[in-house]
């Protein structure tokens, strides 16, 4: 995971008041497609339109970040096969590699906690995005493999692709101990294979819309590809002045 340095080292802080002002200027694209609506109050809650969320890690609640948006990032629990075999698919599809150079967002604080302290996202304007109304999270469904666990999608995809699934023998038990590895290698083996074909088969993603994304029912996550963003402390002080000075601003949205 990224330490706080790094992460200074590729964005920047800014006053509250200052960042709000930055959000009206450069993030218009996105206020308009969320309909933006503030009410007067000093908490979050009083931005009563939809809003997107990021976990980052142990970042400071004490400040805002305008951070860069297109730059490589580096998967902390999903396989580099994984993420070789969806970003095949999205560039040829979407013209860009998401798994390794989007941000990954959500409509759910929830689910956004997963990745550390939760912050608000405003893209910059330009941007655009990718998500599946089937996979809420391409790791659990796709790669998950912690704990003797495999992807919670492979019967289902197995079973509509009409192929068997490769980890079967592996889930009952029945492969001799000393053989277990190399039979889980041959399984993923085949299984990216079966993913590579399903993704180009069933097309389970889409682009754009992203408020439809924040909102559908099980908040997917979202992958932004945007220039920069902005990234506010849904808590502290410092979310508190941000909102006073989008109220201060709205008459500008």
């Amino acid at each position: 995971m990224m330490s706080f340095k790094q992460f200074l080292m590729e964005g920047e802080t800014l006053e509250a008041p200052a960042l709000a002002e930055f959000v009206v200027k450069n993030c218009k694209e996105f206020l308009r497609e969320t309909n933006f609506q503030i009410s007067h109050g000093s908490d979050i809650r009083h931005i009563i339109s939809p809003r997107l969320y990021r976990g980052l890690g142990n970042f400071s609640y004490n400040t805002g970040y305008i951070l860069e948006g297109d730059r490589k990032r580096f998967p902390v629990d999903s396989s580099p096969q994984l993420t070789e075999t969806l970003d095949e698919y999205f560039t040829q599809k979407f013209g860009y590699p998401y798994r390794k150079k989007g941000v990954f967002c959500s409509g759910s604080p929830t689910f956004s906690s997963n990745y550390g302290n939760v912050f608000m996202i405003f893209p910059t304007d330009g941007y655009d995005c990718v998500w599946s109304e089937e996979v809420e999270d391409a790791y659990t469904a796709l790669d998950f493999r912690k704990g003797g666990e495999y992807p919670v999608f492979a019967r289902r995809i197995c079973e509509r692709m009409g192929v068997e699934d490769p980890f079967v023998s592996l889930r009952k038990g029945t492969v001799p101990e000393d053989v277990v590895g190399k039979v889980e290698e041959l399984a993923w083996a085949q299984w990216d294979k079966i993913v590579s074909e399903w993704l180009r088969k069933e097309t389970p993603y889409q682009d754009g819309n992203l408020l439809q994304a924040m909102t559908y029912v099980t908040k997917p996550e979202i992958m932004l590809r945007c220039k920069q963003y902005v990234a506010v402390p849904i808590r502290s002080g410092y979310a508190y002045e941000f909102v006073d000075e989008m109220v201060e601003l709205s008459s500008q949205i």
